[in-house]
This record gives structure tokens, sequence and C-alpha cells, in this order.
């Protein structure tokens, strides 16, 4: 019996192919790692001031804090998702527990041991949630949620 052995123009049609596919990629069927940026905020009246890391936030700040002007970012961590429950301590005061997906992620923020929000909330890619409301020194902490690749 005779094989049949792929002529040289074929060869080089099934060598030119792969190599493009290397070179422009193929559509991946993985799902990029979503990661959530938990952030806690500081928000106070006096001269207007925020920190360079919270520029992406500042129009909702701005428009959901009107009587502040001033907004630091105190602290934040990253927490892989989907997660198991985790419990996050934020800037020595606050704690946000999280578990689930970002299409059904359980939150719950704490001021040390009062209950401050507890909801279930479905999150899309860089659009953050903020939870405000927690009496400072000089005005209020709020909790910024957003969902990451």
């Amino acid at each position: 019996m005779r094989t049949h052995r792929p002529s040289s123009v074929v060869r080089a049609s099934i060598a030119g192919l792969l190599l493009h596919l290397a070179t422009v990629g193929v559509p991946s069927t993985a799902v990029r790692a979503e990661t959530l940026d938990i952030m806690a905020i500081s928000a106070a009246s006096g001269p207007a001031q925020t920190d360079s890391a919270l520029r992406d936030l500042l129009p909702l700040l701005r428009r959901h804090l009107p009587n502040y002007t001033a907004f630091r970012l105190l602290d934040r961590r990253a927490v892989g998702l989907p997660t198991e429950a985790q419990r996050i301590s934020l800037a020595g005061r606050l704690t946000v527990h999280c578990q689930g997906s970002s299409q059904r992620l359980s939150l719950t923020v704490a001021d040390r041991d009062r209950v401050i929000v507890q909801t279930q909330v479905s999150l899309r890619l860089d659009v953050p949630l903020v939870f405000a409301g927690v009496p400072n020194r000089d005005g209020i902490l709020a909790v910024a949620v957003v969902l990451r690749r």
C-alpha cells in the first residue's frame, strides 16, 4: 500500500498558516482573571484635593458626596474572583466580607463590629460601587469596589 505524502506546496501552506496564527494570536476561550479592587476612602471638607489613585473615581465621588471636596485613599486591597468567604480589613477600622463571583457577589461592609451595608451585587468591569456614610474625624469614610481584569 502506498502512503500519500503532502506536497511541498501543502506543507508550505500549513507552515504559513501556523506562523500567521502565532503572530496574530488565536482567540482564547479562557477568561482573564477577575480581581476585586477594594478601597477605603476618606471624604472631607476643606481644600479640594484628591489622591492621584482616585482620579478615575473622582466624578462619581463628587456627584454622590457633594458636601465633600477632599478625597484621600486610606487603604487598598485586591481579591481574586471568584472567591470563597474572605474577610478584608481596611484602614484599621473597616471590614469587608465578600464571597462569590462578579455575577453574584455577596458583600458586607462593617465599621468595627457595626454592619453598614449587606448586599448582593452583580458587577460590571471597571464600574465602581461606592458605599459611604461612616462618620470620621473630619468627614466620612467610604468603601469603593471595582471589578478589574
